[in-house]
Protein backbone atom coordinates (compact mmCIF):
# COMPACT_ATOMS: atom_id res chain seq x y z
CA UNK A 1 0.00 0.00 0.00
CA UNK A 2 1.27 3.72 -0.55
CA UNK A 3 1.29 5.97 2.87
CA UNK A 4 -0.08 9.79 2.75
CA UNK A 5 -0.48 12.03 5.40
CA UNK A 6 -3.35 14.73 4.88
CA UNK A 7 -5.92 16.23 6.97
CA UNK A 8 -3.96 15.14 10.32
CA UNK A 9 -4.39 11.60 9.13
CA UNK A 10 -2.27 8.87 7.81
CA UNK A 11 -3.66 7.36 4.92
CA UNK A 12 -2.68 3.97 3.30
CA UNK A 13 -4.11 3.59 -0.21
CA UNK A 14 -4.21 0.60 -2.28
CA UNK A 15 -4.37 3.57 -5.30
CA UNK A 16 -1.81 5.99 -5.97
CA UNK A 17 -2.74 9.45 -4.71
CA UNK A 18 -0.36 11.45 -6.23
CA UNK A 19 -1.90 14.51 -5.03
CA UNK A 20 -1.41 13.77 -1.27
CA UNK A 21 2.24 14.29 0.47
CA UNK A 22 3.69 10.70 0.95
CA UNK A 23 4.59 9.95 4.61
CA UNK A 24 4.85 7.64 6.67
CA UNK A 25 1.85 7.19 9.39
CA UNK A 26 -0.39 4.97 10.98
CA UNK A 27 -3.36 3.93 9.12
CA UNK A 28 -5.79 6.68 10.49
CA UNK A 29 -7.96 6.03 6.96
CA UNK A 30 -7.41 3.27 4.50
CA UNK A 31 -8.33 2.96 0.84
CA UNK A 32 -8.82 -0.13 -1.04
CA UNK A 33 -10.05 -1.61 -4.19
CA UNK A 34 -12.86 -4.17 -3.91
CA UNK A 35 -15.89 -5.07 -5.50
CA UNK A 36 -19.19 -3.93 -4.03
CA UNK A 37 -21.70 -5.43 -6.61
CA UNK A 38 -25.29 -5.73 -5.76
CA UNK A 39 -24.85 -3.71 -2.50
CA UNK A 40 -26.50 -0.67 -4.12
CA UNK A 41 -29.26 -2.37 -6.18
CA UNK A 42 -31.00 1.43 -7.00
CA UNK A 43 -27.15 2.66 -8.87
CA UNK A 44 -27.46 0.29 -11.88
CA UNK A 45 -30.15 2.95 -13.79
CA UNK A 46 -28.74 6.11 -12.22
CA UNK A 47 -26.06 8.75 -13.64
CA UNK A 48 -25.12 9.24 -9.76
CA UNK A 49 -26.87 9.25 -6.61
CA UNK A 50 -25.85 9.36 -2.32
CA UNK A 51 -27.08 6.71 0.61
CA UNK A 52 -26.49 6.65 3.46
CA UNK A 53 -26.84 2.79 5.03
CA UNK A 54 -26.42 1.18 7.93
CA UNK A 55 -23.15 0.02 6.42
CA UNK A 56 -21.89 3.33 5.41
CA UNK A 57 -22.33 6.36 3.16
CA UNK A 58 -22.59 4.82 -0.97
CA UNK A 59 -21.57 7.68 -3.86
CA UNK A 60 -22.21 6.34 -7.25
CA UNK A 61 -21.17 7.59 -10.53
CA UNK A 62 -21.98 5.67 -13.76
CA UNK A 63 -18.48 6.97 -15.55
CA UNK A 64 -16.93 6.76 -11.97
CA UNK A 65 -17.74 3.60 -10.25
CA UNK A 66 -19.31 3.03 -6.28
CA UNK A 67 -17.22 4.59 -3.68
CA UNK A 68 -18.24 3.39 0.07
CA UNK A 69 -17.23 5.31 3.27
CA UNK A 70 -17.79 4.25 6.78
CA UNK A 71 -16.82 4.32 10.19
CA UNK A 72 -14.73 7.67 9.02
CA UNK A 73 -11.49 5.32 8.92
CA UNK A 74 -12.47 3.44 5.42
CA UNK A 75 -13.03 4.06 1.76
CA UNK A 76 -14.08 0.97 -0.26
CA UNK A 77 -13.50 1.39 -4.29
CA UNK A 78 -15.24 -0.40 -6.99
CA UNK A 79 -14.21 1.67 -10.34
CA UNK A 80 -15.65 0.91 -13.95
CA UNK A 81 -13.94 -0.74 -15.57
CA UNK A 82 -11.02 1.67 -18.05
CA UNK A 83 -11.88 4.85 -15.88
CA UNK A 84 -9.11 7.44 -16.31
CA UNK A 85 -7.20 7.03 -12.48
CA UNK A 86 -6.76 11.07 -12.58
CA UNK A 87 -10.63 11.52 -12.50
CA UNK A 88 -11.24 8.41 -9.66
CA UNK A 89 -8.68 10.35 -7.65
CA UNK A 90 -10.97 13.80 -7.75
CA UNK A 91 -13.84 12.28 -6.38
CA UNK A 92 -12.55 10.34 -4.09
CA UNK A 93 -10.78 13.10 -2.71
CA UNK A 94 -13.52 15.49 -3.00
CA UNK A 95 -16.61 14.16 -2.44
CA UNK A 96 -15.24 11.01 -0.11
CA UNK A 97 -13.09 12.68 1.68
CA UNK A 98 -16.02 15.18 2.91
CA UNK A 99 -17.67 12.49 3.83
CA UNK A 100 -15.34 10.62 6.02
CA UNK A 101 -14.33 13.48 7.67
CA UNK A 102 -18.24 14.28 8.66
CA UNK A 103 -18.05 10.91 9.64
CA UNK A 104 -15.41 11.51 12.17
CA UNK A 105 -17.59 14.50 13.75
CA UNK A 106 -15.74 17.29 11.96
CA UNK A 107 -17.51 20.12 10.95
CA UNK A 108 -16.88 19.59 7.42
CA UNK A 109 -16.96 23.05 5.17
CA UNK A 110 -17.07 23.78 1.05
CA UNK A 111 -14.26 26.35 1.36
CA UNK A 112 -11.02 26.94 0.77
CA UNK A 113 -8.30 28.19 3.77
CA UNK A 114 -4.92 29.69 3.96
CA UNK A 115 -2.91 30.45 6.15
CA UNK A 116 -1.65 34.45 7.05
CA UNK A 117 0.64 34.54 10.02
CA UNK A 118 -0.27 31.37 11.71
CA UNK A 119 -4.06 31.52 11.39
CA UNK A 120 -6.35 30.07 8.83
CA UNK A 121 -8.71 32.13 7.23
CA UNK A 122 -11.24 30.30 5.29
CA UNK A 123 -13.41 31.71 1.95
CA UNK A 124 -16.82 30.08 1.77
CA UNK A 125 -18.66 29.69 -2.05
CA UNK A 126 -20.65 27.89 -4.07
CA UNK A 127 -19.19 26.10 -7.25
CA UNK A 128 -18.06 28.96 -9.26
CA UNK A 129 -18.25 31.51 -6.59
CA UNK A 130 -14.47 32.31 -6.51
CA UNK A 131 -13.22 30.07 -3.27
CA UNK A 132 -9.99 28.80 -5.15
CA UNK A 133 -9.36 32.16 -7.31
CA UNK A 134 -8.98 34.20 -3.56
CA UNK A 135 -6.86 31.27 -2.32
CA UNK A 136 -4.80 31.74 -5.60
CA UNK A 137 -4.46 35.39 -5.31
CA UNK A 138 -3.38 35.10 -1.34
CA UNK A 139 -1.33 32.42 -2.63
CA UNK A 140 0.20 34.77 -4.77
CA UNK A 141 0.84 37.42 -2.15
CA UNK A 142 3.30 34.96 -0.25
CA UNK A 143 0.59 33.15 2.37
CA UNK A 144 0.43 29.43 1.93
CA UNK A 145 -2.53 27.14 1.06
CA UNK A 146 -4.11 24.89 3.96
CA UNK A 147 -7.17 23.29 1.55
CA UNK A 148 -8.97 23.30 -1.38
CA UNK A 149 -12.58 22.59 -1.54
CA UNK A 150 -13.23 20.30 1.40
CA UNK A 151 -12.38 22.12 4.77
CA UNK A 152 -12.45 20.27 8.00
CA UNK A 153 -12.57 21.93 11.29
CA UNK A 154 -11.73 20.30 14.51
CA UNK A 155 -13.56 21.91 17.32
CA UNK A 156 -11.75 21.75 20.80
CA UNK A 157 -14.87 22.25 22.82
CA UNK A 158 -15.16 25.71 23.01
CA UNK A 159 -12.08 27.40 21.94
CA UNK A 160 -11.21 27.94 18.05
CA UNK A 161 -10.96 25.59 15.93
CA UNK A 162 -8.43 24.21 14.29
CA UNK A 163 -7.30 23.35 10.13
CA UNK A 164 -5.62 20.73 9.65
CA UNK A 165 -3.64 20.77 5.83
CA UNK A 166 -5.17 18.98 3.37
CA UNK A 167 -2.73 18.34 0.23
CA UNK A 168 -1.02 21.36 -1.59
CA UNK A 169 -3.47 21.84 -4.69
CA UNK A 170 -5.72 24.40 -5.84
CA UNK A 171 -8.12 23.77 -8.72
CA UNK A 172 -8.29 26.81 -10.56
CA UNK A 173 -9.43 27.50 -14.27
CA UNK A 174 -7.41 28.40 -17.44
CA UNK A 175 -8.13 32.19 -16.90
CA UNK A 176 -7.32 32.29 -13.38
CA UNK A 177 -3.77 30.16 -14.30
CA UNK A 178 -3.36 32.93 -16.73
CA UNK A 179 -4.35 35.69 -14.67
CA UNK A 180 -1.46 34.49 -12.33
CA UNK A 181 0.83 35.06 -14.79
CA UNK A 182 1.36 31.01 -15.41
CA UNK A 183 0.30 29.65 -18.84
CA UNK A 184 -2.17 27.09 -18.47
CA UNK A 185 -1.11 24.19 -20.71
CA UNK A 186 1.61 23.95 -18.34
CA UNK A 187 -0.43 23.01 -15.85
CA UNK A 188 -2.68 19.24 -15.98
CA UNK A 189 -6.26 19.03 -15.94
CA UNK A 190 -7.97 17.26 -13.51
CA UNK A 191 -9.53 14.97 -15.77
CA UNK A 192 -9.84 14.93 -19.35
CA UNK A 193 -13.67 15.76 -18.96
CA UNK A 194 -12.48 18.89 -17.03
CA UNK A 195 -11.16 22.43 -18.20
CA UNK A 196 -9.71 23.32 -14.62
CA UNK A 197 -5.97 22.78 -13.96
CA UNK A 198 -3.81 20.83 -11.22
CA UNK A 199 -1.98 23.91 -9.25
CA UNK A 200 0.45 22.42 -7.09
CA UNK A 201 1.55 24.94 -4.06
CA UNK A 202 3.99 22.87 -2.94
CA UNK A 203 6.39 25.69 -2.11
CA UNK A 204 3.65 27.66 -0.55
CA UNK A 205 2.04 24.79 1.61
CA UNK A 206 1.18 25.15 5.60
CA UNK A 207 2.07 22.10 6.93
CA UNK A 208 0.91 22.00 10.42
CA UNK A 209 -2.86 23.05 11.86
CA UNK A 210 -3.45 26.08 12.05
CA UNK A 211 -6.30 28.17 14.60
CA UNK A 212 -9.28 29.63 12.21
CA UNK A 213 -8.47 33.23 12.21
CA UNK A 214 -11.04 34.49 10.26
CA UNK A 215 -13.78 33.10 8.04
CA UNK A 216 -15.26 35.43 4.56
CA UNK A 217 -17.94 34.28 2.68
CA UNK A 218 -17.79 35.22 -0.67
CA UNK A 219 -20.91 37.35 -2.70
CA UNK A 220 -20.76 39.07 -6.45
CA UNK A 221 -21.44 42.88 -5.69
CA UNK A 222 -21.07 46.11 -7.74
CA UNK A 223 -17.85 46.88 -5.63
CA UNK A 224 -15.33 45.45 -3.77
CA UNK A 225 -16.19 46.08 0.25
CA UNK A 226 -16.05 43.83 3.21
CA UNK A 227 -18.64 43.64 6.12
CA UNK A 228 -19.06 42.22 9.18
CA UNK A 229 -21.91 39.28 9.81
CA UNK A 230 -24.13 39.77 12.45
CA UNK A 231 -24.24 36.21 14.94
CA UNK A 232 -27.71 35.20 13.28
CA UNK A 233 -26.49 35.49 9.29
CA UNK A 234 -23.40 34.21 10.17
CA UNK A 235 -24.75 31.03 11.64
CA UNK A 236 -26.78 30.58 8.11
CA UNK A 237 -23.56 31.08 6.03
CA UNK A 238 -21.89 28.25 7.81
CA UNK A 239 -24.98 26.28 7.61
CA UNK A 240 -25.41 27.06 3.72
CA UNK A 241 -22.05 25.78 3.17
CA UNK A 242 -21.38 22.64 5.20
CA UNK A 243 -19.97 20.33 2.65
CA UNK A 244 -22.30 17.62 3.01
CA UNK A 245 -25.67 19.94 2.38
CA UNK A 246 -24.32 19.49 -1.39
CA UNK A 247 -25.89 15.98 -0.61
CA UNK A 248 -29.75 17.76 0.18
CA UNK A 249 -30.44 16.42 3.62
CA UNK A 250 -28.84 12.54 3.11
CA UNK A 251 -26.28 12.87 5.28
CA UNK A 252 -27.86 16.02 7.70
CA UNK A 253 -31.20 14.26 8.58
CA UNK A 254 -29.57 12.40 11.61
CA UNK A 255 -26.87 14.77 12.52
CA UNK A 256 -28.96 18.79 12.11
CA UNK A 257 -29.17 19.41 15.91
CA UNK A 258 -25.08 18.82 16.61
CA UNK A 259 -24.02 20.37 13.30
CA UNK A 260 -26.22 23.14 14.38
CA UNK A 261 -24.60 23.23 17.54
CA UNK A 262 -21.09 23.23 15.89
CA UNK A 263 -21.91 25.90 13.50
CA UNK A 264 -23.04 28.38 16.76
CA UNK A 265 -19.26 27.43 18.24
CA UNK A 266 -17.47 28.58 15.54
CA UNK A 267 -19.72 31.67 15.13
CA UNK A 268 -18.93 32.51 19.23
CA UNK A 269 -14.95 32.31 18.67
CA UNK A 270 -14.33 33.31 14.57
CA UNK A 271 -15.04 36.40 13.02
CA UNK A 272 -17.53 35.91 10.05
CA UNK A 273 -17.62 38.64 7.13
CA UNK A 274 -18.89 39.28 3.74
CA UNK A 275 -16.60 40.10 0.83
CA UNK A 276 -18.77 41.88 -2.37
CA UNK A 277 -16.75 41.59 -5.48
CA UNK A 278 -17.60 41.80 -9.01
CA UNK A 279 -16.55 39.12 -11.67
CA UNK A 280 -13.48 40.63 -12.74
CA UNK A 281 -10.58 38.53 -12.52
CA UNK A 282 -8.32 41.94 -12.84
CA UNK A 283 -9.60 43.26 -9.51
CA UNK A 284 -9.12 39.85 -8.03
CA UNK A 285 -5.91 40.96 -6.76
CA UNK A 286 -7.26 44.11 -5.53
CA UNK A 287 -9.56 41.86 -3.51
CA UNK A 288 -6.45 40.23 -1.77
CA UNK A 289 -4.81 42.83 -1.12
CA UNK A 290 -7.71 44.31 0.86
CA UNK A 291 -8.52 41.23 2.86
CA UNK A 292 -5.19 41.59 3.73
CA UNK A 293 -5.98 45.26 4.99
CA UNK A 294 -8.98 44.28 6.64
CA UNK A 295 -6.95 41.50 8.69
CA UNK A 296 -4.00 43.80 9.43
CA UNK A 297 -6.76 46.17 10.78
CA UNK A 298 -8.62 43.59 13.10
CA UNK A 299 -5.39 42.99 14.37
CA UNK A 300 -4.46 46.75 15.60
CA UNK A 301 -7.79 46.55 16.66
CA UNK A 302 -7.05 43.68 19.06
CA UNK A 303 -4.24 45.17 20.31
CA UNK A 304 -4.83 48.54 20.44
Amino acid sequence: MYSYVGYGLGIHSDLLLSELVAGEAGADVVVRLDKLEGRLPEAGSLEYGFWATAEGTYLFWEDVGTLLVRGGNEIIIDPVPGVEERRLRLFLLGAAMGVLHHQRGQLVLHASAIDIDGGAVLFLGGRGWGKSTMAAALHGQGHRVLCDDVVALELNGGGVPTVSPGFPQLKLWPDVVAALGVDPESLPRLSSRFDKRHFQANNGFCNAPAPVRHIIVLRRGPSLAIEHLQPQQALIELLRHLYVARFGSLLLRQDEAPHLLQCAEVVRNVPVDLLNRPQSLPLVSAAARLVERHLALDVYRATA
